[in-house]
């Protein structure tokens, strides 16, 4: 995206979804870079919030959530995130998981679990 500030010399918007669509998952985090390409607003990773970015005269002015982007985002909240607004989606009441015994039968119920906690239809 600086790449294209600096191209353009224009200061630039990105928004970005924020939850499961099908089979991708949006990780938010949306931004404002001025002119210069500096950042001037952040949005966080895997969490719906909602700023204003005020422009004058073309140049978004500094303001927003300033939090910096996670180098490593935290991949649990993101698969949990997905399967909660798909299973929203989709109107399912809750979750039906086979499990064998296996690390990945553990991981899959974890994910629902937390998913559906979050959901706030927990499992009973």
């Amino acid at each position: 995206m600086r790449e294209r500030v600096t191209e353009t010399g224009m200061a630039l918007v990105y928004a970005n979804m924020v939850g499961g669509q099908d089979e991708l998952v949006f990780d938010g985090a949306s931004f404002a870079l001025d002119r210069r390409g500096e950042v001037v607003c952040q949005l966080p990773v895997f969490e719906e919030t909602l700023e204003f970015v005020t422009v004058v005269d073309g140049e978004p002015q500094r303001g927003g959530s300033q939090s910096k982007r996670h180098s490593n985002p935290r991949f649990n909240k993101a698969l949990c995130l997905g399967y909660a607004t798909t299973s929203g989606k989709n109107g399912f009441p809750g979750a039906l998981v086979g499990l064998s015994g296996g690390v990945d039968s553990a991981l899959t119920l974890c994910i629902a679990c937390d998913a559906l906690d979050q959901s706030g239809c927990a499992p009973s």
